[in-house]
């Protein structure tokens, strides 16, 4: 089994791709070009671990891929308070999906 979209190679078993989230397919087409990942997008980064958690749950519900990072470097604080850092990571091509979820997150979802 093959995925399409990043050309990694699978067990038999597998159905879709852990990395691009695609269904897999048995045999790759090889005229069809190779679609590189254009690498990773910042969805959010802050210093509030609320807001982190928010963010990482909407997307997480809405399956979106993500990866994070959470720096505690003790070198970046101001004035005897701790500052840590956040990162959420997602795929360069959910970025536009992703602003919306991450906004709505934030503020609350709309209600009409």
């Amino acid at each position: 089994m093959f995925c399409p979209r990043c050309k990694a190679e699978y067990r038999p078993g597998f159905t879709r791709c852990s990395d691009c989230a695609v269904d897999l397919v048995s045999s790759l087409d090889p005229s069809a070009p190779s679609a590189a990942p254009a690498g990773p997008a910042l969805a959010w980064r802050g210093d509030d671990p609320v807001i982190f958690s928010r963010v990482l749950a909407a997307l997480q519900t809405a399956e979106i891929p993500t990866h994070q990072i959470v720096d505690h470097d003790q070198f970046a604080f101001q004035p005897g308070i701790l500052r840590p850092c956040y990162g959420i990571f997602v795929r360069r091509e959910d970025a536009p999906r992703v602003e919306e979820i991450v906004r709505w997150a934030i503020e609350g979802e709309p209600t009409e």
